[in-house]
């Protein structure tokens, strides 16, 4: 039986559109929450998974091989300093 970070590793993966810490917290209720930040933490500085969203909406997606961060990123244009462009998502410029 895989040791439980990689447990977590795998309910991660088999799920299209991820867990939330929540979630995974449910699947394994004696786990304390900061173990299981710490996990979900060691998996994402490794690659194999990507938080999307930010604080309590926060879901665990498997990293695509060989995606790197970025990537994700696509999905969510910005400019090089992290603010919407004009004409992104429909954006009116100023006449």
């Amino acid at each position: 039986m895989p040791d439980f970070s990689t447990q977590i590793l795998q309910a991660i993966q088999a799920r299209p559109d991820g867990l939330s810490l929540a979630e995974v917290l449910q699947q394994w209720p004696a786990v304390p929450r900061r173990t299981m930040q710490r996990v979900l933490a060691q998996w994402v500085r490794s690659q194999k998974i990507a938080p999307i969203g930010k604080a309590r909406a926060t879901r665990y997606v498997a990293q695509a091989f060989g995606a790197q961060p970025s990537a994700l990123e696509a999905l969510n244009p910005l400019s090089r300093i992290g603010v919407m462009e004009p004409g992104m998502c429909g954006i009116l410029e100023p006449v």
